[in-house]
């Protein structure tokens, strides 16, 4: 299982609108970003602006119908959020001239990693060539670019999911094991270099997410960022890629002091209060 290449990505973040900036922020003590109200429509633009070379260079390299977009979302539950899905659908065509499939997966705090997982099996069953996926909110958001060949320094290697009976009082502990060992099993359990993990052990859910990681992992370092960025809604997973891909390229753990990263390869685990658990194994290249 070769895995496939990220071969761009982008973020829009108060803290910094590349992952660099984001991760300086991040190691600064006591870094916390202060919500932001700047439009979800107004983020989707930028970050499909940036993307745009990317994917008129994959347009042309795949054919424009050979291109997909996924976007992760909170699940929507009323007439106003359906129509802003259809609104960032219609945005990403726009920017990007991509004609492929187009569609959202809805899993509020896991919808961006959500979308890697889905984007990863459209290239496996050669669905599509390439598929630009994340996931957008009020003020943040983070964009991707898989491809199913090509020269990148980050890959997915694997990934998986897994439901179960998660909300916001308790951890389903046994589909957050399904989730992690299934993308690290998937990968013939290599050695990783830290857990990006969902919540922090000060967060609800936090310590039983950690008990996972160390039950299965061992003493492996695990980071949460999810906090300082508030990162809740549909751009929070795939944030956490981002920054897990960027670590890799930058062989540092994100946070305060961040550790020097032993192994190139970081295990991404997310969840959310409606029982999705979504685990995605990122590697960089040998």
């Amino acid at each position: 299982m070769a895995g496939f290449p990220l071969t761009a990505w982008a973020v829009r973040h108060p803290l910094g609108d590349d992952a660099d900036r984001l991760l300086d922020a991040l190691a600064s003590p006591g870094a916390a970003a202060a919500p932001t109200s700047e439009p979800a429509a107004a983020v989707a633009e930028a970050l499909f602006e940036e993307m745009a070379p990317h994917c008129a260079r994959a347009c042309q390299r795949w054919g424009a119908s050979r291109v997909a977009v996924i976007l992760g979302s909170a699940a929507p539950t009323a007439p106003e959020p359906l129509a802003r899905l259809s609104v960032m659908l219609s945005l990403a065509r726009r920017h990007t001239g991509i004609t492929g499939p187009a569609y959202h997966v809805a899993a509020t705090g896991a919808g961006g990693a959500k979308a890697l997982a889905s984007a990863e099996r459209l290239l496996r069953a050669s669905l599509a060539d390439a598929v630009v996926v994340g996931g957008i909110d009020e003020g943040q958001g983070a964009l991707l670019l898989l491809e199913s060949h090509g020269e990148a320094f980050v890959r997915l290697r694997s990934s998986a999911e897994a439901t179960g009976s998660t909300d916001a009082q308790r951890l389903d502990d046994a589909a957050a094991r399904r989730a992690i060992d299934g993308a690290w099993t998937a990968a013939r359990r290599p050695p990783l270099g830290y857990v990006h993990t969902h919540a922090a052990a000060t967060e609800p859910l936090g310590e039983a997410e950690a008990e996972v990681v160390r039950a299965l992992c061992g003493p492996i370092p695990h980071r949460a960022t999810r906090s300082a960025l508030h990162s809740v809604g549909a751009a929070a997973g795939a944030i956490d890629a981002v920054l897990a891909a960027a670590c890799l390229a930058r062989g540092y753990a994100p946070g305060p002091t961040p550790p020097e990263l032993q192994h190139d390869r970081v295990l991404v685990h997310a969840f959310s209060s409606g029982g999705h658990h979504v685990a995605l194994l990122l590697e960089a290249r040998p």
